[in-house]
Parts: C-alpha cells; structure tokens; sequence
C-alpha cells in the first residue's frame, strides 16, 4: 500500500501547478503524514526530493470566520422560523393552532410543521371536489329581466336556482305553481347535481362503450380511442334531438358483431355526425373540406347508402334519418329530403306505422281546472316570455360553446321575434330587454357556428336584420 501511494504521488508530482490544482480529489487521496523515503540516485543528475502534499488545501478547508458565519446563519435561519410559527400560532384558527402545539410537544422538527401548515394536507386537499357550479353572464345585461319574473313557474324551480346568480325574491308576483320547499327537498346531491352542472362538463360512462372495438365497423379510421370519443360525444350532445336508434341495442350489437341494430352504413354515419361534436377538431363545421374525418366519414356513409338504400332494414331506416338530420345542420335541406323520403318508404315496407293499439292509451291527460280561460294573445306572450327565459337560464347554465343543434331552434325564434318587436314606437325599458335578448341569441348562433354550418347561415340573416342605432 505503501509503495502504490508513493507511486501515486511521484505521478500527480510531475504535473504541473496549475494542472495540479484541477486535482483536488486525489490530493486528498495523499496521506498528510506519509515521510517519503530517500530516493537513490540512478543517473548523473538525481532529481530533487519534494515534500508531499497536505491533505487538504487551504481553499478546502474551513476556516474558523467562515464556521462562525454559517453557525450565524443558521440561527438566523432558525429564528426566522420560530417568529413564522408564532406568527401562525397568532392566525390560525383555535383547531389548527392546537394542532400546532400538539406538534411542537411531539418534538416535531419546526421546519416540518411549517412547511405542513403552509402546503397543507395534501391528502385533504385531494378529498376536496372542485367547484363545478360554473355560471355564465349575459352579455349586454347582466340581470334576468324584471318583465319574465311575474308568474313565470321556469324561474321557482330548481333549474334556475342553480344556474342564476340573483334571487328573485325581491320581484313581486313570483309563482305558485311550484313549491320551494319540496324543490330544495328533490334528494341527494348526486341528483341533485345534474341541475347545478353544465351538460359539456359530464361525460357518458358505459362498459360496452370503453371496450367496443369501432374500427371492425368502419374503414375510415383504426383509432379506436378516438372513435369511442367521438360516439362518446355523440351521446352526450345530440342523441336526445336525434334518439332514432336505441343506444343500449346499438351498443351491444356493436360489441358483439351483430348486425340486428347495427350496420357498417349507420356506424359510419353516427361518427361522421360525431365530428360536429368533437370540439378538438377545429375545423369541424367544414363538411366540405376532404382533408377532414367528418368527410371521409360521411364520403363512407353514402358509399354504403348507395348499396343499401333498397333493403328494408330497420338500420337502414335509422341511417337515412340522420343523414337527414346531418344535411339540414349542413343547411342542405333539399339533399336531406331524399334521404328522409326513401327512409319513410322503407318504413311502410316493414310495416312501422301500421300497428294497432287496443284499448285506452296508456298517457293520461291532466285536466287543469281553471276560472278564467286566458286569451290567445295571452298565450302567444306567455309561450313567448317562457321561451326566452328557457333561452337565458339554459345560457346561465351551458353557454353556447358545446354542440347542440336543438338550441339553434328557440334562438332563431327568440331572434326573429326580438326583430319583429323592435320599432320607433318601442318604450324605452322594453327596448332594452328585446335588444339584451337580440344579443344574447346573436351570441349563440356565433358560437355555434363553430360546429356546424346551419347556425352560421342563421346568424347571417340575424345579423342582417339588425338595425344600427
């Protein structure tokens, strides 16, 4: 050991100074106390004897100032944190505090307990759901209008309660007809839940659906994780407007190959109207652009209709109503037509509209017993005044972003009737209303217009009718 630490360094000795100092390493490596034992000479010109080196340098060393200035520091540090734990024992609440104190008895580490207080308890914090009663604001007026308060039953109910803001129980005259209490009393949350919740924020969770294989359907696309979203957001936006089809049989059908309530035609349809309702893909209302899935999807389905359009199959029939229902959307109301003709046909060739009921239906009607019956023109108000409100409390609640063709209805109504009651004869507190109303429906007919291209036909003639003050 001896004769390899000699060897060590007669080697780091022929570097250089300044080489040397790149070595702070193995001069350590050096025994401070190593006497080096006399060299004999070999040749005419012996070489020098030189001292080892010292186990450390004085650059590595720690000098007696540095050692009391880092002990200085650190109770510096220390104190530091001392006047923050007492600054929190002074400020937190009389739980939290004890808490604190019964920490510091334990002989917790002060570091410890404060970064627990300042970060909190992360497993808490996870337990914690996260706000979810998003509300939005109308855009031109920021309250609902004093007119659609009276006797208006859309605004005592839950709906409302949960989507608005305000409280109505300043306004005179508020409904009857629905009671508050046995509303706030409906059940739990979780059901209560679907009333407080945009419907863009849930998303549909079912079995057959996360582990069908699409791709076996259709050759459009292999992305089977992409195409479960797609039908996935199919059944959250536009299955209630358009339920031709029944979800449950489709789905299971599709999961196990069959093709009772499933075919290639109605697959690729429902993914081509999917894409509307995809809003990752930015350019989902261009029905027209063949570099888009929504194309190639529908490009499929017809390819297909062309070859099934004469069987009667009930598929068959589904897929010629949405191929219907996607043209209109697409402003294509001729083309739609033909699709909606040949589906009727196939229809009455499986008999779909000839079935017989016997006996008594099974709805029942409710005879409302009232005093006095209310004029036509008070109905047409009334039905207009609730299809406004409906309009705002479904903004409060949704907005307009999320894809759903059937909003696009009660908009272009409310417009249209904005424009037509809008005159120089209009008193001033009612020309308010119809113009906060005109600009909340232009906003939703904008905001659809990113889904499909019908709402940005309609917005167009909205805009278009709109008079510059």
């Amino acid at each position: 050991m001896l004769i390899m630490s000699i060897t060590l360094a007669r080697n780091i000795l022929e570097y250089p100074p300044n080489k040397l100092k790149l070595w702070p390493c193995l001069r350590r490596l050096l025994p401070a106390d190593a006497k080096r034992p006399p060299m004999k000479a070999t040749g005419p010109h012996p070489r020098p004897r030189q001292d080892l080196v010292t186990a450390a340098c004085s650059a590595c060393r720690e000098t007696e100032s540095q050692a009391l200035n880092r002990k200085h520091h650190d109770l510096q540090a220390r104190a530091t944190a001392l006047e923050e734990l007492v600054e929190l024992l002074r400020n937190l609440p009389y739980q939290d505090a004890q808490g604190v104190l019964q920490r510091i008895r334990s002989k917790t580490d002060i570091g410890t307990i404060l970064n627990h207080v300042k970060a909190g308890d992360l497993l808490l914090q996870m337990a914690i759901l996260p706000e979810t009663r998003f509300r939005y604001e109308f855009p031109y007026r920021s309250e609902m209008p004093e007119d659609y308060v009276p006797n208006n039953p859309y605004l005592d109910s839950l709906i409302y309660e949960g989507a608005s803001l305000y409280s109505t129980d300043g306004f005179p005259g508020r409904s009857k007809h629905t009671n508050t209490s046995s509303v706030a009393n409906l059940g739990s949350d979780q059901y209560q839940s679907l009333y407080l919740r945009p419907f863009h924020a849930g998303q549909v969770v079912d079995p057959r659906l996360s582990n069908v294989k699409i791709s076996s359907w259709t050759t459009v696309c292999e992305d089977d994780v992409l195409m479960r979203d797609l039908l996935g957001g199919f059944l959250r936006c536009e299955y209630h407007f358009t339920a031709i089809f029944q979800k449950d049989l489709f789905l299971e059908d599709m999961a196990e190959q069959r093709e009772d309530f499933c075919s290639s035609l109605l697959v690729n349809i429902i993914l081509g109207y999917s894409c509307v309702c995809y809003p990752q893909f930015s350019n989902r209302a261009e029905y027209w652009n063949p570099h888009t899935l929504l194309y190639r999807f529908m490009a499929e389905a017809k390819r297909l209709w062309e070859l099934e359009a004469t069987k009667s199959r009930i598929t068959t029939i589904q897929a010629g109503v949405l191929f219907n229902v996607f043209c209109n959307l697409c402003g294509l109301d001729e083309v739609g037509q033909a699709y909606r003709i040949q589906a009727i046909t196939l229809a009455h060739k499986l008999r779909l509209f000839n079935r017989t009921r016997d006996g008594k239906s099974e709805r029942i009607r409710r005879e409302v017993k009232t005093n006095q019956e209310p004029s036509p023109h008070q109905i047409i108000a009334d039905a207009k005044k609730y299809l406004q409100t409906l309009v705002r409390v479904y903004y409060l609640r949704h907005g307009f972003e999320a894809m759903d063709l059937f909003i696009v209805i009660p908009l272009i109504l409310a417009g249209s009737d904005c424009i037509d009651a809008i005159n120089e004869q209009t008193p001033s507190p009612k020309l308010e209303t119809l113009r906060s109303t005109l600009i909340l429906v232009a906003k939703g007919l904008f905001n659809q217009r990113r889904n499909h291209y019908l709402a940005e036909a309609l917005f167009r003639v909205i805009r278009g009718r709109m008079r510059h003050t």
